[in-house]
């Protein structure tokens, strides 16, 4: 009995050896199959990316189509014209159709069977009983979609290949036509040259005749504009003269006006000026103007009063008040903005936008000036 299961133990020894030798084996196949199966899988799937998933959409297309009718003197308005656009196919001329994109599919082109979606288990044919290996969600399915697509891909490429010779004959057709009316029109554009040469030293003398006519043209324009422009400017001086004689008729009336000994303000012989009593004139801080006009005899000035400022010193019944204003000198290249003097307005006009101001000569640092500028 001890002999016997000693045999017995060797025997199982052996087969165990020969289990794990054939195990190993068999794995490396596996390695084998499995390696070759994938490379093939990511194959087909790159494959796919140069296989068009679907025709591209016929589409209209308009082509000028060739004039079959002879070349005459005659004018046609509807010359016979080719059929050849006719059969052409545009959508041949597509490019970048859609590609198939199997990278979704990956976990379909690894289904070798058809399975059962309720037992998760290979369906059989009931036929043979075999395990079915084609039909909805098995890589068949995958591939025989390939396959389609590829035959129609090489059915529109054969297509394509007929309408290009079908193309080349045309254009053979049309070059040999262009050819031999080429001889022809050569013979025409020769008398056609001629003709123009004719017509070229006529426009040539025509042109010249024009130029001389347009030159005396444009020079009795220029006379004509100057002329204009004289009348112009005699116009414009004579309309400044006019306003120029009405402002000295007016400043001379105002000063009139201010030597007369019975007015309650005004300048005096002495510079002074008669003291009447000031109503509080609420006035924004900014610039009110500035002087146009200094007279250091009298000691007064003429000022150019700003719309905010005559609004400040004109009440509702259009009365003035008389107010006191600042002057200072602006900045005048290097030199820096200066304080001036005190002026106290006492008569202004609001239409003229002018008014006539005294020089307060306890506030003045040096003479007024044209151009000082006049602040609150």
């Amino acid at each position: 009995m001890g002999k016997l299961l000693k045999v017995m133990v060797v025997f199982l020894l052996l087969f165990s050896i020969g289990s794990l030798v054939l195990g190993i084996l068999l794995f490396n196949k596996r390695e084998l199959l499995k390696g070759r199966t994938q490379k093939l899988e990511r194959t087909i799937v790159q494959l796919g990316t140069t296989i068009e998933s679907a025709a591209a959409e016929p589409r209209a297309a308009v082509y000028p189509a060739k004039d079959l009718s002879e070349c005459s003197a005659q004018e046609l308005d509807a010359p016979e014209r080719s059929d050849f656009w006719d059969k052409y196919k545009s959508q041949l001329e597509v490019q970048d159709v859609p590609r198939l994109d199997l990278n979704s599919r990956k976990i379909q082109l690894m289904q070798y069977y058809q399975i059962d979606p309720v037992t998760i288990q290979p369906l059989r044919d009931p036929a043979t009983g075999l395990k079915m290996t084609s039909g909805p969600g098995t890589m068949q399915e995958v591939l025989d979609d390939l396959v389609n697509k590829s035959a129609s891909q090489l059915a529109r490429l054969n297509e394509t290949r007929q309408q290009l010779a079908d193309i080349r004959e045309e254009l053979v057709r049309t070059i040999t036509e262009l050819n031999e009316r080429k001889g022809t029109l050569r013979s025409r554009l020769k008398e056609i040259v001629d003709l123009k040469d004719q017509i070229a030293r006529l426009e040539t003398k025509v042109s010249q005749l024009e130029s001389e006519i347009e030159g005396l043209k444009q020079e009795k324009r220029a006379l004509e504009a100057q002329v204009a422009d004289l009348e112009g400017q005699r116009d414009t001086l004579t309309k400044e003269k006019g306003e120029l004689e009405e402002l000295v008729k007016q400043l001379k009336d105002e000063i009139k006006k201010l030597r007369t000994p019975d007015r309650q303000i005004g300048p005096t012989p002495g510079g002074g000026v008669a003291e009447t009593p000031l109503r509080i004139v609420r006035m924004e801080p900014g610039e009110k103007g500035s002087i146009v006009a200094v007279n250091t005899q009298w000691n007064f000035v003429v000022v150019k009063l700003t719309d905010e400022c005559l609004s400040e010193v004109f009440d509702e019944q259009g009365t003035m008040t008389p107010v006191e204003l600042y002057v200072r000198r602006p900045v005048r290249g290097d030199e820096k903005e200066k304080f001036v003097t005190k002026i106290r307005l006492i008569q202004a006009s609001r239409t003229q936008k002018i008014g006539i101001a005294d020089i307060l000569g306890d506030w003045q640092q040096m003479p007024a000036q044209d151009g000082d500028v006049l602040f609150r």
